[in-house]
């Protein structure tokens, strides 16, 4: 068999093996899933998988930008990872052909993302630069499923299954230091960002996570985050980019720089802790929100979005702008809230106390 890809192809992988073969139309592109015919289960589930396939092509499209491949194709593999080349992914069958669980679905659209970021837009050092391989595709794919599953609730505990709990309740790892002695550490704390270890994985995707938090508190609207992903897209298209080359961008795209964001994020490896107060007061029929905010070890700098919950199941938000001192937000109202909450969608790679 002879493969011919459309783009230029820096790796490749592959199976041997009987499979049944599915085609799909997908917008001028012709989606082939080849699924291992011993695999009962995930030939029973190979038109749910297909039709999600196609939903996360049409919805990376509008995200990041066009992708012109005639062909894309799908291999169910007798593994348990995924791997995403341009044009063909390698999907274990539980993951990427029994998904029934949120897992398997932000899992399965991760693997599409890579047509984006490691295929037309790949890296410059590894593992330096990885996180904008990995993260970005994790990040992207979550979206996928929240935009899939319009359901806040579901969002939320995908983020906190997913990415928020390995990253806050990682246990404690016992290390030597030179002298001999041993102590432990904070899982968290092993590995900043920037060394491309697994926690590309975690806290990377929190990490543009966040990003999109600032452009939204500083912007009052995210769409410039969007903006940015098509920008990197389109610059880099067919070519690699660095961490510098993104942060450059990012700071065009926000309008302003932010060491502080980078410093804390991409090579700190603290986690903050805060300690939160709130109180609701009434004065002449208006109503006054104030929430101070104040960390407990770190002087990170903070955005942390305060939610305001009314009823009619209506909500506003603002956000808490936290710095080595602490922060207070005082907000007025017209109508008293429900219930005040903070960082319900983890905006901020933050515990509370």
């Amino acid at each position: 068999m002879r493969y011919r890809g459309e783009r230029p192809v820096r790796r490749s992988s592959f199976y041997v093996g009987e499979f049944t073969k599915v085609v799909k139309d997908v917008d001028g592109t012709t989606l082939e899933m080849f699924i291992d015919e011993a695999d009962v289960d995930s030939r029973r589930n190979s038109e749910y998988a297909a039709t999600e396939l196609a939903n996360a092509l049409r919805v990376f499209r509008k995200l990041l930008g066009p992708l012109d491949l005639s062909v894309f194709r799908t291999v169910s593999t007798p593994t348990f990872h995924g791997r995403g080349f341009t044009g063909l992914l390698l999907l274990s069958g539980y993951g990427g052909f029994r998904g029934d669980l949120s897992g398997s679905d932000v899992f399965r659209a991760h693997e599409v993302a890579h047509q984006w970021w490691g295929g037309l837009v790949d890296v410059r050092d590894w593992p330096r630069d990885r996180w904008i391989m990995e993260s970005f595709a994790e990040y992207v794919a979550m979206e996928y499923y929240r935009i899939r599953f319009p359901d806040p609730a579901r969002f939320r505990d995908a983020i906190n299954r997913s990415w928020f709990l390995p990253e806050t309740f990682r246990p404690d790892e016992q290390r030597k230091r030179l002298d001999g002695d041993k102590h432990f550490v904070p899982g968290y704390a092993l590995w900043p960002l920037s060394f491309g270890n697994q926690n590309v994985y975690t806290k990377g995707p929190l990490v543009l996570h966040m990003l999109r938090y600032v452009f939204r508190a500083k912007r009052s609207s995210d769409a410039g985050f969007w903006e940015l992903m098509r920008q990197v897209q389109a610059d880099h298209r067919d070519l690699e980019i660095s961490t510098e080359e993104f942060i450059t961008l990012a700071e065009k795209a926000l309008g302003e720089p932010i060491p502080w964001f980078w410093a804390q994020w991409l090579h700190g490896t603290d986690v903050p802790a805060l300690f939160v107060s709130q109180k609701v007061t009434e004065s002449d029929g208006a109503w006054t929100v104030t929430v101070h905010a104040k960390q407990e070890k770190t002087g990170f700098t903070l955005a942390v979005p305060v939610y305001l919950h009314f009823k009619g199941n209506r909500q506003a938000t603002v956000p808490l702008w936290i710095d080595a001192k602490g922060g207070k937000a005082e907000i007025k109202l017209k109508e008293k809230p429900e219930s005040v909450t903070l960082n319900d969608y983890y905006e901020a790679l933050v515990t509370f106390r």
